[in-house]
């Protein structure tokens, strides 16, 4: 399920990947999610984190969330240490996935602004990491 990942937008897992991850029903992460994000921001303040997948095999639409990543460690903190475990290694792996694009295509010419210098010295400190 590798996405390309996006250099000017903000890294998502959708509820569907959480739920695979985890070996929950989709169902009951959508749940989970709700609650977790009333509980978060108030009755009335949620964030608007959904959107829809669409069936390859019937064309239908289904409802489903893109979480960024600090609400998807949330949910996820409440699981099982196995279950966080799989959601911290695959955000692991789309940041290095991310990196590897930006080096990759070798964004910047000239001298790198002050935000584009912290996201190389991100993915260097990743790198360093792993």
């Amino acid at each position: 399920m590798e996405k390309v990942p996006s250099l000017s937008g903000v890294q998502k897992m959708s509820s569907r990947e959480i739920a695979e991850l985890t070996g929950k029903r989709h169902d009951h992460v959508m749940r989970d999610i709700r609650i977790m994000l009333v509980d978060l921001y108030g009755p009335g303040r949620v964030p608007s984190f959904g959107d829809t997948h669409r069936n390859e095999q019937n064309g239908q639409a289904y409802t489903i969330f893109l979480l960024p990543k600090r609400e998807s460690l949330i949910l996820v903190s409440g699981y099982s240490i196995v279950m966080r475990a799989r959601i911290i290694d695959r955000w692991q792996e789309l940041e290095a996935s991310f990196c590897r694009a930006v080096r990759r295509v070798g964004c910047w010419r000239g001298s790198p602004s002050d935000s584009q210098n912290g996201l190389l010295q991100h993915c260097a400190r990743a790198s360093e990491l792993r």
